[in-house]
């Protein structure tokens, strides 16, 4: 944990929220910081973190953050629901000179245990997607060179387009 400034406080747990009624808008805890200087080596507006130390564990999934979207129990959902939101505002007088993404991945750590991480880990998981032809994973054949093994469906721009997968790991 960082050490305390005066302007910091360490909590065991903060929960924030409740029963939230009508047509409100806006969201139950909100961090901002307002950054009119250029910051060091990195920056955040919140982190989520967890040291298992030496002894820690978990009997079953354990993540650093946890984002969940409880779907009403009604038959006409409407709206663009999504679990995460991910948004880059570019400006008008923007220039990018250097690296952007709407995400980063790294690993890191023991050179050992790395290497079997990148051995048997997988960049993503997908779990309780039920495979079949027009679901989001479909496995259809595909034609031509390289055969396509299944297709992942995303959104760009409103419009369906899908990610080619093969039946291993590399393609003939």
């Amino acid at each position: 944990m960082a050490p305390v400034k005066e302007d910091s406080m360490v909590m065991k747990e903060l929960q924030v929220g409740g029963l939230i009624s009508g047509t409100r808008t806006g969201r139950p805890a909100f961090f901002q910081a307002i950054v009119n200087a250029k910051m060091g080596g990195w920056f955040n507006a919140s982190k989520s973190y967890v040291d298992l130390s030496a002894t820690g564990g978990v009997t079953g999934l354990l993540s650093a953050h946890n984002m969940e979207l409880r779907l009403p129990s009604t038959v006409d959902v409407n709206g663009h629901l999504t679990v995460a939101e991910h948004e880059l505002v570019c400006q008008a007088s923007t220039t990018v000179n250097g690296n952007i993404s709407m995400g980063w991945y790294q690993v890191a750590g023991d050179a050992t245990a790395l290497a079997d991480f990148l051995d048997k880990g997988a960049m993503f998981e997908f779990t309780g997607f039920t495979e079949g032809d027009g679901n989001i994973i479909s496995k259809g054949t595909g034609g031509g060179a390289p055969t396509v093994a299944g297709t992942i469906r995303i959104m760009v721009d409103g419009s369906p387009e899908y990610l080619c997968l093969a039946s291993k790991a590399a393609i003939d």
